[in-house]
């Protein structure tokens, strides 16, 4: 689904002020006034705000799914790859046991796996490319906005992603011929739009994977004749300047539910299941599985109760009152994270990798009605890290090699003498 990444602005938390908050699939980005980026949830190490290494003078973050990106204030753009590894390390998983992590790191690996080989965990800057205004990300490219108007990719290009009209990959990044005049760029898992400064709408990609709103071929950027007026486009619906959304995917599955209430008036912004209304309240509807629809409840399996829950406002923390106030959305897919105009980053919905940032981790942990992010010390978290670390110990300890060589697998981070991992 949508792998665009959305921006709050704003924010002060017990003395780190936070300017803007980027969030995908289950981990996300924040931005402070010093330029300085924190990172929580899953392929970051931490299920609490942690500041990322090696970026420094950014001034805009992008979290995607396997790729996060950032813009310094010279307009210099720095990428990096989710770091899959880290989060069995860090996380405890070996005291929870080995059930599902083999099948996931398959998943994690085989997926945009020409992808993987062209990043670092650790944040480089990008050649090739300068003066960047915005970046769209999907599953396996990247989409960049130049503060001329230009679109420029990067990437794998199987699905003609990268707009040109071929299928061949690049790794440096390339202009994109016909896009000119464009305000912000949007990319799913294998497509992508542009809106151009008198909202006018180009899709190129994978017409058929992600439900374009009219048939035709997408090789190359292609006007879209029914969608006008536009000023944002996330996933697969767009907000018009009137305040109204348009739609295009029927395809509401149980485990993704991608679109915003429909019927609605008077929107300031969408991002995935999610409506912000210019009265700062936030609206949503359908499958809660997670309960990241913010309603004070979830959906059980096997219980239909709540398989479709009713258009309602996220609720606040007291858990009857509509969450007030908020300026600014962004959806992780399972959680949410919202701004409020008190400089508050609130998240809610599923927290199995720390998603968050409030030190928990595994199911059980999902909260229903938002919670307030915390940047201060966490030592609730740090006792369970160091009882996770001595368990490990022990169990090295205990079964001798075969402990050595099973931490080493999962947590992926015991060096021989050399310094190389087993």
């Amino acid at each position: 689904m949508a792998c665009l990444a959305v921006i709050l602005s704003g924010g002060s938390v017990q003395g780190i002020t936070i300017q803007s908050i980027s969030a995908e699939e289950g981990h996300t980005l924040a931005l402070d006034s010093e330029g300085s980026v924190w990172n929580w949830g899953f392929g970051t190490a931490y299920p609490i705000p942690t500041k990322v290494t090696n970026l420094l003078a950014i001034k805009a973050v992008f979290a995607g799914r396997y790729l996060n990106a950032a813009i310094d204030r010279s307009g210099d753009l720095w990428v990096w790859k989710v770091d899959t590894d880290a989060s069995f390390d860090q996380m405890g998983f070996l005291a929870r046991g080995l059930k599902g992590i083999t099948s996931l790191m398959q998943s994690i690996t085989h997926e945009a796996e020409k992808l993987q080989t062209h990043l670092s965990t650790t944040p480089h800057r990008l050649e090739g490319i300068d003066h960047v205004t915005s970046v769209a990300i999907g599953l396996d490219f990247l989409l960049v906005l130049r503060d001329d108007g230009s679109v420029w990719s990067w990437g794998e290009n199987a699905f003609k992603q990268l707009g040109d009209g071929t299928t061949q990959d690049h790794w440096t990044p390339q202009p994109i011929a016909e896009l000119k005049k464009i305000t912000q760029v949007s990319a799913n898992v294998h497509s992508a739009f542009a809106i151009c400064s008198d909202g006018r709408v180009w899709a190129w990609g994978d017409q058929q994977l992600q439900y374009f709103p009219e048939p035709g071929t997408f090789d190359i950027p292609t006007p879209l004749i029914t969608l006008s007026h536009v000023v944002k486009i996330d996933g697969h619906c767009a907000l018009t300047q009137e305040g109204v959304t348009t739609c295009w995917d029927s395809n509401q599955s149980l485990h993704t539910p991608r679109h915003p209430p429909s019927g609605m008036t008077d929107i300031m912004d969408i991002s995935g299941a999610m409506v912000l209304k210019q009265d700062g309240t936030i609206w949503t509807e359908g499958n809660n599985i997670y309960g990241h629809l913010g309603h004070g409840n979830e959906f059980k399996q096997g219980d239909r109760t709540h398989s479709h829950e009713p258009l309602q406002c996220v609720l606040a923390p007291n858990g009857m009152d509509c969450l007030t106030n908020i300026v600014a959305i962004a959806d992780g897919k399972s959680y949410q994270v919202a701004l409020s105009k008190d400089h508050k980053v609130w998240a809610w919905g599923d927290d199995r990798y720390g998603n968050l940032g409030d030190g928990q981790i595994g199911k059980g942990h999902e909260r229903t009605i938002p919670i307030m992010v915390d940047f201060g010390f966490h030592p609730a978290y740090y006792a369970r890290l160091a009882e996770r670390k001595l368990f490990s110990l022990l169990f090295v300890v205990g079964m001798g090699w075969l402990g050595y060589w099973v931490v080493s697998r999962i947590f992926g981070r015991i060096k021989d003498l050399d310094g190389n991992s087993i």
